[in-house]
């Protein structure tokens, strides 16, 4: 498969994890959507913009509708949203986010795999401890712990996902508490691999990549065909010494409520 498949396989699994987000992920959430935009509406992480996202598919249609979306997240009480900006649009659109309000966040790199190109039996060899009965909100407190957040700052956002269709966490322990863990979201045959976070107690043991050569394993014999994520600069190197494509960066303009002085 081409770069430019892969490119489109991430492009829907990237919506689909938000809209199960705002659909499914915590009690208040919501997910709304214009024509051509949608945004997840999470005020269990009110100061997040992460996973208080939009996307688009026109993106003149973002920005006819930014005002509706700004005032639907105000309303809501959440303080910060972003819009992960498609990069063949960043030069149009990033001056038209900054004179409403936004500033370039951060920019994941996109990577993808062709799940029969991967050597999984080989990456998951080695001991793991399995959580018998795993949770999203472990997953969101790893990941809290592992970013240096105030919990729950994402464990509380994705509270609602347990037994969600479509969605696996996978977790293992470390002397009997969560050590590593992850999420994957099921999109046609496509598996979509968010929020990989390990304990800082358990950094450099490998245990998150053994962990999603394990869960890469089932979703393979579970019919899945590829597997797309978003990765921060230091996780880039490990999901390509796997085996993932780098196929672009995905800029994030976030839009943050000033405290007043």
């Amino acid at each position: 498969m081409d770069d430019a498949g892969l490119t489109a396989i991430h492009h829907r699994s990237h919506v689909a994890f938000f809209r199960a987000l705002g659909e499914r992920g915590s009690a208040d959430a919501r997910w709304v959507s214009w024509p051509d935009v949608g945004a997840a509406i999470v005020p269990a992480s009110s100061e997040r913009s992460l996973p208080n996202s939009v996307l688009y598919e026109d993106p003149a249609a973002l920005l006819e509708h930014h005002e509706a979306i700004a005032a639907v997240y105000a309303e809501a009480g959440v303080r910060a949203f972003t819009v992960w900006v498609e990069p063949e649009d960043e030069a149009a659109l990033a001056p038209e986010l900054e004179a409403r309000g936004h500033v370039r966040d951060t920019a994941p790199v996109v990577q993808a795999a062709v799940l029969a190109d991967l050597d999984l039996e080989r990456l998951a060899a080695g001991e793991l401890d399995p959580d018998p009965a795993p949770r999203f909100t472990t997953l969101g407190t790893l990941n809290d712990r592992a970013w240096g957040l105030t919990p729950p700052a994402l464990g509380a956002a994705f509270s609602g996902l347990d037994g969600a269709p479509g969605t696996q966490v996978w977790i293992t322990r470390l002397g009997g508490r969560p050590a590593s863990g992850l999420m994957l979201l099921r999109e046609g045959d496509d598996a979509y691999v968010s929020m990989v976070a390990t304990a800082p107690e358990a950094a450099g043991r490998r245990l998150g990549r053994r962990l999603l050569a394990r869960a890469l394993l089932a979703a393979r014999a579970d019919g899945c065909t590829t597997s797309t994520l978003e990765a921060s600069a230091a996780g880039e190197p490990i999901y390509a010494a796997m085996g993932y494509r780098t196929l672009r960066r995905l800029p994030m303009y976030e839009r943050r409520e000033r405290t007043a002085a």
